[in-house]
C-alpha cells in the first residue's frame, strides 16, 4: 500500500513480536501483536488509529504477519479474543476471508463498589472459612484433583502452575483428604481480578459458598480497589452471576477470532497443507 511500510517493533515482552504501520512522519498508525503460548498463537493487541481506518491498513498488517505460516510444514493455530467493547474489531475479523468469528463466552465484570455493598456478596463473606490455600496441599492432593478435573471434561481450563495464579485467593476445601471444590484466582494488576476457575464435585452445595466468600473476603482486604471479572462457561453460572449482580454488572459477549490456515493470496492451495498437517 503506497506510504504505508510494515515495521517490526521493539520487544516489549517475552515470546511476544511487535509488528506496526509506519506512515511516514506520522509515524505508528497500527499496531499487531503476537504471543507465542505453548503450540498456538495470540494475538493480544490490535490497532488501528481512528483516522487511519477503514483504508485497509489493518487487514494489509494482519495478513502481511499471518502470511509466512501458511507457508509452513505444520498448521499453527493463531486465535484471538475479544468483546464488544472493543471497537469495530467484531467487523474486521468477520471481513478477513481466512479466519472465522464465533461466539464463546459471556463475561461479567463487577466493579469494586458493587463488591463491596452488595447485600448478597456480604453474606457470602459471613460464610467465609474452612478451605485452604490450593497451593500448600501436598502434590498427591493436587494430582488426584486434576484428574477428576480431566474426567469431567475440564482439562486445560487451570493449570497446576502457582505462578500464574494469586495464590492467597486460590483456594480448597477438603473433606476425607479429598479436594471437593477449588477457586482459582489471578490478579493481573492491584485494580483487577480475574476469577478463573471454580470448581466443586457433585452434592457440595455449600463448597462454593465457602470458595468464594472467603476468596472475595481475602480480596477485600488485599485488592480494595479492584474490579472482579469473570468468563461464564456454563448457563448456571449465568444464572449464578445474575442472581447475585442483578442491575450491577452486564454479561459482555466474548467473540473469538480463528485463523483456518489458508493465506489470503492463496487460499485453497494453503488450505490444502493445512489439513494435510492436521490429520
Amino acid at each position: 500500500m503506497k506510504g504505508y511500510t510494515i515495521v517490526r517493533l521493539p520487544k516489549e515482552e517475552e515470546n511476544t513480536e511487535r509488528f506496526g504501520v509506519e506512515k511516514g512522519e506520522k509515524g505508528i498508525v497500527a499496531e499487531l501483536d503476537i504471543r507465542k503460548e505453548d503450540f498456538a498463537l495470540t494475538i493480544p493487541f490490535l490497532f488501528v488509529s481512528e483516522k487511519e481506518r477503514r483504508k485497509g491498513i489493518g487487514t494489509m498488517l494482519l495478513q502481511e504477519v499471518i502470511r509466512p505460516l501458511a507457508g509452513k510444514d505444520i498448521f499453527i493455530p493463531v486465535e484471538m479474543s475479544f468483546t464488544d467493547e472493543d471497537s469495530g474489531l467484531r467487523e474486521f475479523m468477520e471481513a478477513q476471508p481466512n479466519f472465522t468469528l464465533t461466539r464463546d463466552k459471556d463475561l461479567f465484570r463487577i466493579p469494586a463498589d458493587a463488591l463491596k455493598n452488595n447485600e448478597k456478596l456480604q453474606k457470602l463473606k459471613e460464610a467465609a472459612g474452612g478451605t485452604k490455600k490450593f497451593f500448600s496441599l501436598n502434590k498427591k492432593q493436587r494430582f488426584i484433583f486434576f484428574e477428576e478435573l480431566q474426567r469431567a471434561g475440564f482439562e486445560g481450563y487451570v493449570e497446576d502452575d502457582k505462578e500464574s495464579y494469586e495464590k492467597e485467593l486460590s483456594l480448597a476445601v477438603l473433606e476425607d483428604d479429598r479436594v471437593t471444590g477449588a477457586i482459582f484466582v489471578t490478579a493481573h494488576s492491584e485494580k483487577e481480578l480475574e476469577l478463573s476457575f471454580i470448581y466443586v464435585v457433585a452434592n457440595h452445595p455449600k463448597t462454593a459458598i465457602a470458595l468464594l466468600g472467603t476468596a472475595l473476603k481475602k480480596a477485600e482486604k488485599l485488592y480494595p480497589d479492584a474490579e472482579v471479572w469473570f468468563n461464564a462457561i456454563t448457563p448456571e453460572s449465568v444464572g449464578a452471576a445474575d442472581g447475585i449482580f442483578k442491575g450491577e454488572a452486564e454479561p459482555e459477549t466474548i467473540y473469538t477470532a480463528r485463523w483456518n490456515g489458508w493465506s489470503d493470496e492463496e487460499p485453497g492451495e494453503a488450505a490444502g497443507l493445512a489439513d494435510a498437517d492436521t490429520e
